[in-house]
């Protein structure tokens, strides 16, 4: 039930010499007379309260643009109204459906009150319905209806513009792993294949044994790249619905599932919350991290800690080792799929380890950092900061 208690106006301007009782009068005249009615709405468009009968067509405690038939999904253009306060929004002459066909036409103006930090919406009686009138109307609510589909449009169009841009960036990249770094294991099986043929032919060059074995490994590391490199271009590709993660559980279950000697140790600190996120991301990017710090150490014993502290809108989380470090000039590179600071690294690692996390904070709304210089001192720092709401 509304109430027709009189409702804050807006300001008068000062030369008028109407006090407020003649004001509250007057208005309260016309309401009576179905002329005019208000509402107000908060930030969101929903309606708070209402003056007049008039403002029966708004339903209380509802979004307008959900309850109110010609406003319906015009959410964006009435909220443009914060940005440009001298404005209005305007729906003048509708028709509201009623069951003897008989409801009033309607002008409809909706204002932003900076003041207030609130909507108002005037509702006001047609005085005329002429058929010049009514065809105005018609074709400015047919121009709002197709500048709305044509903004929406616009926004598509730019999601799939950046969408051709991040594939272009990923084809050109795959080029160059292509062209480059996977013909390293075709030469290496090459060179081995005509050893093992002059040790066939000559009994006295080599075993040929020891040739077949470095074949079949340098087959193995191609498999295993090509492998990588398909779970890397998978990544941002594939949908996974939202779960409510522990992310100390989480962090917990990778560290001790992390294959390591006795004289590495790994520390978990701070705060771990309980968010609502993507969990199969988060999980790459840390076992990816920690992974890395364990295979680069090069030293008997070490420490490795992941710490977390939330902030207002992330999840503030570090990896740190106190391994060699890793010299600025390789900051980038090591991101890039198949590079490996370490030329004698372990044949059964292909090198695409950070170049899956890079992607994968790439595709999430993350960022990561890392901080490290050898010169200065020993260790490396990962700073990864993880969005509470998530990247749609």
């Amino acid at each position: 039930m509304r109430s027709t208690k009189p409702q804050p106006l807006l300001p008068v301007a000062a030369h008028m010499d109407v006090d407020a009782e003649e004001l509250v009068a007057a208005c309260r005249l016309l309401a009576e007379h179905r002329l005019f009615g208000l509402a107000w709405l908060d930030r969101s468009l929903v309606a708070a309260r209402g003056f007049g009968e008039l403002a029966n067509i708004v339903p209380l405690g509802l979004r307008i643009t959900d309850s109110v038939p010609p406003l319906l999904g015009l959410d964006e253009a009435v909220l443009e109204l914060i940005e440009f306060p001298n404005k209005s929004f305007e729906m003048p002459n509708v028709a509201l459906a009623t069951v003897d066909g008989t409801g009033p036409r309607l002008n409809l103006r909706i204002y932003w009150m900076p003041s207030h930090q609130q909507f108002l919406l005037l509702i006001s009686r047609v005085l005329s319905t002429g058929d010049l009138e009514l065809g105005l109307a018609r074709q400015v609510r047919a121009r709002m209806i197709v500048e709305a589909e044509l903004a929406q449009q616009s926004r598509a169009l730019a999601a799939v513009n950046a969408e051709l841009t991040r594939a272009n960036r990923d084809l050109a990249e795959f080029a160059d792993i292509i062209s480059h770094d996977l013909k390293s294991p075709l030469r290496a099986m090459r060179l081995f294949s005509d050893d093992l043929e002059r040790s066939l032919d000559r009994a006295n060059n080599g075993d040929p044994k020891l040739h077949a074995a470095q074949i079949r490994a340098q087959s193995q590391r191609m498999s295993r790249m090509l492998t990588d490199l398909l779970a890397y271009s998978k990544i941002g590709r594939q949908t996974e619905a939202l779960d409510a993660i522990d992310t100390g559980a989480l962090v917990r279950s990778i560290v001790g599932s992390m294959p390591r000697d006795n004289g590495i140790s790994i520390a978990v600190s701070g705060e771990w919350p309980v968010i609502e996120t993507y969990a199969a991301p988060l999980d790459l990017i840390l076992r990816n991290l920690v992974t890395n710090a364990i295979a680069h150490h090069d030293l008997g014993a070490g420490k490795i800690t992941v710490t977390a502290n939330p902030s207002a809108s992330t999840l503030e989380i570090e990896i740190a080792d106190d391994g060699p470090g890793i010299a600025p000039e390789w900051h980038k590179a090591i991101f890039q799929p198949f590079r490996t600071i370490d030329s004698t690294a372990a044949a059964e690692k292909s090198g695409i380890g950070l170049a899956l996390v890079r992607k994968a904070v790439e595709t999430t709304g993350a960022t990561l950092t890392l901080v490290s210089d050898p010169a200065a001192c020993r260790g490396t720092t990962f700073k990864l900061s993880w969005p509470l709401v998530p990247k749609p």
